[in-house]
């Protein structure tokens, strides 16, 4: 791993909680680490090395191991029981933990028919439920067809449908859920744009089903009745 390092001037260096913390880079085009070791003094198994990252450096306060990323603080929440989930942002003007929200847009979709229009009724997204969460936990799903149209939906992953929340605290949740949710949408293409933000929220999507009918209609030509057009 150390010959595979470049820009050494570039790497940061921290202690915490009985752990060392290496970042570092292996591409000499960047200027800022990528990678960052993780080596544990109190089991030593080996090493864990964290990839697709963005350090310019490591610090510590109060045992905590804190990432200096571009434009913004990251706290690692490996070290402490507040943020033993996972990471989460940290609002160094605020001086506490935030959420980090992404956003994920797909590659289109043709479902195999590229200059044929489909009517797209429903989606199905199949997911691991997070059964330690506290608060709410939501997935935005959005369908965005080539013209710009597009379909939201809010899918509510503390939801089962076996229990429902309450019942499912008492007598347990189904650990794999999938839910159908409409759509009403025509399109050549469809792209998908996932959006989360949940506070410390695991969220493992599995898997996602489409629900649609190839229309007779091809590329050039007007879309018109759909109830007509279905093959």
């Amino acid at each position: 791993t150390i010959s595979k390092m470049k820009n050494k001037d570039n790497c940061s260096m921290a202690f915490a909680d009985g752990k060392v913390y290496l970042a570092y880079s292996d591409n000499a085009k960047i200027e800022y680490c990528n990678k960052m070791i993780e080596y544990d003094f109190s089991s030593s198994k080996g090493f864990n090395i964290y990839t697709g990252l963005v350090i310019y450096h490591l610090f510590t306060k109060n045992n905590t191991l804190f990432i200096g990323s571009k434009d913004y603080i990251i706290s690692t929440g490996i070290l402490n029981e507040e943020n033993g989930r996972g990471l989460s942002d940290y609002n160094p003007i605020l001086n506490r933990r935030v959420p980090i929200e992404f956003k994920v847009r797909s590659k289109m979709f043709d479902f195999g028919h590229f200059n044929k229009y489909k009517y797209l009724k429903r989606i199905m997204p199949v997911y691991l439920q997070n059964i330690d969460m506290e608060g709410d936990s939501v997935l935005s799903i959005s369908v965005v067809g080539e013209d710009s149209s597009k379909v939201s939906q809010s899918l509510d992953l503390k939801d089962s449908l076996i229990w429902g929340r309450a019942w499912g605290n008492i007598w347990g949740f189904s650990e794999v859920m999938y839910k159908y949710m409409e759509m009403d949408l025509t399109s050549i293409n469809f792209e998908l744009e996932l959006e989360h933000k949940t506070f410390d929220d695991m969220l493992v999507l599995l898997s996602l089903g489409f629900v649609y009918d190839v229309l007779k209609t091809e590329v050039g030509h007007s879309k018109g009745n759909e109830g007509k057009l279905l093959e």
